[in-house]
């Protein structure tokens, strides 16, 4: 008998929801995935599609920016060479001696030493107060000739000098505390002075001028030391720095956190 082509209207397959083929899946489920799948596909198609223009776009924006920079590049490297002069070329004749090229003007010397001209000069900044004044008397010997025919003039001259103050020895406080009886704690007790550290011997400024130099400037433990016994006559060991570390690290624990 022959296999008809098409089940007749009212079939009912047995194996609709668990068909052999289909490795026992609901014929209804793969259905529905393969028309989303579709749908699916050509979402990527778009998106990559989408992509692919915006790639496009960004590539010719690059080789754009690149032939600019390039540019740009060649007329700053213009710029700057326009500022100094080429270098003069020298030919070796036969005995090994070299001399100049013709197209050298006879008569030029050296290169003159320092920035070009055009070049904008460096001064230092004058500063904005003053200390102290000196007033200096005119010279009564000419430092240059020895001469002594001098002629005192109106008007003086100014000339202003930054220097450090150093103090080659350390300043000692001596602090006279009063005692008071806590009976809570059961011992006398005392308060801290303003810019003292109780039980410490070194004072915070010589403690924040150790950290300061240990961290900012990034000298070891060793050569802090030598500046304050060279400089400030201050001696301690170099445990001592250390501790000075450990103990910021205690009283500033509170704002780091």
């Amino acid at each position: 008998m022959p296999r008809p082509s098409y089940p007749p209207h009212d079939f009912t397959c047995p194996y609709e929801h668990n068909c052999p083929h289909l490795d026992w899946l609901s014929t209804r489920w793969v259905l529905g995935e393969y028309r989303r799948a579709e749908e699916t596909y050509q979402e990527h198609l778009r998106i990559i599609d989408t992509m692919d223009a915006k790639l496009n776009t960004a590539l010719k924006r690059i080789r754009a920016l690149e032939k600019e920079n390039a540019e740009l590049k060649a007329k700053n490297t213009a710029l700057h060479q326009r500022q100094f002069k080429a270098n003069r070329k020298k030919d070796t004749d036969d005995k090994g001696s070299n001399t100049e090229n013709a197209s050298t003007p006879a008569g030029d010397g050296k290169k003159k030493r320092g920035a070009p001209v055009g070049h904008p000069g460096w001064f230092r900044e004058k500063p904005t107060y003053v200390d102290r004044t000196i007033e200096v008397s005119a010279p009564i010997i000419c430092p240059h000739c020895q001469s002594r025919n001098l002629t005192p003039i109106e008007g003086v001259s100014e000339h202003l000098q930054e220097d450090i103050v150093l103090k080659p020895r350390p300043f000692v406080t001596r602090y006279l505390h009063h005692e008071a009886f806590c009976s809570h704690c059961n011992q006398p007790v005392v308060k801290a002075a303003e810019d003292e550290l109780l039980n410490a011997p070194i004072g915070p400024v010589a403690k924040s001028a150790a950290i300061y130099l240990r961290y900012r400037i990034g000298m070891t433990y060793r050569k802090v030391q030598e500046v304050f016994r060279d400089l400030f006559g201050l001696k301690f060991v170099p445990a001592s720095a250390v501790g000075f570390d450990r103990q910021a690290v205690v009283k500033e624990a509170a704002i780091y956190d």
